[in-house]
């Protein structure tokens, strides 16, 4: 049975560029779900894009759509987009990031910086320290983490140190925990 591709390495592609009016590069933002993603184009517009059944099923092994990903689209001139809708695209071609990097060394008329506009937007929500998180800004909060904070200089230094809370708070219902 013959089989494409037996060596194993993957022969380099030509790479689809921009051919025609109306089509431009973008980057996958967010994925909508109903194969509809959010693309930022190199415009700086955000458009929904739709995955056209090529991209989708069983099919999308080497199109794995995420946000980040670099996506060549064509947007649906023929239609007026409504007041407070996002215009519309259809998906044409998903490159890897092998195929970005070509791209950016041969496709110089394009200015790539919208290509790490999903990156920001995607990380900055959770660009947060593990150390500066904080739950509470309650008053007790913050009485226990001074009290924490003494017990353990105390016991640094080699005191025997017990940490009591007032009695009048009541008690402590499991189900508020």
């Amino acid at each position: 049975m013959a089989r494409k591709n037996v060596n194993g390495a993957k022969q380099p592609s030509k790479l689809r560029v921009i051919a025609e009016e109306g089509e431009l590069f973008a980057v996958v933002v967010k994925i909508l779900g109903g194969s509809i993603c959010a693309v930022v184009g190199m415009d700086n517009v955000e458009r929904h894009c739709h995955i056209r059944g090529k991209f989708r099923g069983g099919h999308r092994r080497d199109n794995m759509l995420k946000a980040g990903t670099l996506v060549l689209v064509g947007d649906w001139g023929f239609t007026s987009s409504k007041a407070g809708k996002a215009p519309e695209c259809d998906l044409l071609e998903v490159y890897s990031d092998i195929e970005k990097e070509r791209l950016k060394k041969s496709v110089t008329n394009v200015n790539w910086s919208f290509a790490n506009v999903a990156d920001s937007k995607s990380t900055d929500e959770f660009n947060v320290d593990d150390d500066t998180l904080v739950f509470s800004n309650d008053a007790t909060q913050d009485e226990y983490a001074a009290l924490m904070k003494a017990a353990i200089s105390a016991q640094s230094k080699g005191a025997k140190t017990t940490i009591a809370f007032d009695a009048d708070e009541g008690n402590v219902d499991i189900d508020d925990i």
